[in-house]
């Protein structure tokens, strides 16, 4: 089994990330799980979007693995990537220029994988 959440999980409230996760990890013997994830000062800012964008307010962001093996025990993390290794030329938008064009925070968009 293959779930890809990528640009999703962050958006859920953690106990329904959880639930989500504890499902699959129950429904099937074993599998791959991969998401991103955003580091807490991001969601944390997402309350503050203009109002045209209060609708892609964010509500989760994991410290570190243990956040998520606290929600889902069976789920070991086998790979991390950043998730923005480049911007296409004035294609991207502001936010994403900057994350790609700044290391520290470029390093904290992560795509990670999972196993069970």
């Amino acid at each position: 089994m293959l779930l890809v959440a990528e640009g999703l999980l962050m958006y859920l409230p953690e106990p329904e990330v959880g639930r989500l996760l504890r499902r699959v990890t129950a429904r099937f013997e074993h599998g791959t799980v991969l998401f991103d994830v955003v580091p807490p000062w991001v969601v944390r800012s997402s309350r503050f979007l203009p109002p045209g964008y209060r609708g892609f307010r964010m509500a989760w962001a994991p410290r570190g693995p243990g956040d998520v093996r606290r929600l889902a025990p069976h789920l070991r993390l086998t790979g991390a990537v950043e998730a923005l290794r480049w911007s296409p030329p004035g294609g991207a938008r502001p936010a994403q220029r900057l994350f790609a064009a700044v290391p520290p925070l470029r390093r904290q968009l992560r795509l990670l994988r999972w196993e069970f």
